[in-house]
């Protein structure tokens, strides 16, 4: 749950790969950006009504999206949506790279090393 946090995603996949043995499994979890400047909206619309519980008050909503995005990009968080996933995998030599479930901004992958 800490990929979002690195410089080279790549470079964490090509390790990854490397470290297995033939055959071997690599299954992680990690925050998600959307496909799409809307599905990013829903998932931060998603998290601040975790984060805050059911508010009516739109501005207070408005409010901790801004305050995330800051923090999140304060952090050096960079999530990216699940098909750049896919493609880092299978470039770093994954094959049957799959996305088992998500829900919002976290999504569970797994890929096998060929």
């Amino acid at each position: 749950m800490a990929i979002h946090h690195a410089k080279s995603k790549l470079g964490v996949f090509i390790n990854a790969h490397e470290a297995l043995k033939a055959d071997g499994v690599f299954i992680f979890s990690d925050h998600m950006a959307g496909s799409h400047q809307k599905v990013d909206g829903l998932i931060e619309r998603e998290r601040a009504r975790v984060r805050l519980g059911e508010v009516s008050d739109l501005e207070k909503v408005l409010e901790f999206i801004r305050q995330d995005r800051a923090s999140q990009a304060s952090e050096g968080n960079a999530c990216e949506s699940v098909a750049a996933y896919f493609d880092y995998l299978t470039e770093a030599g994954f094959r049957g790279v799959d996305c088992g479930w998500r829900d919002y901004w976290i999504a569970v992958f797994v890929a096998f090393k060929a």
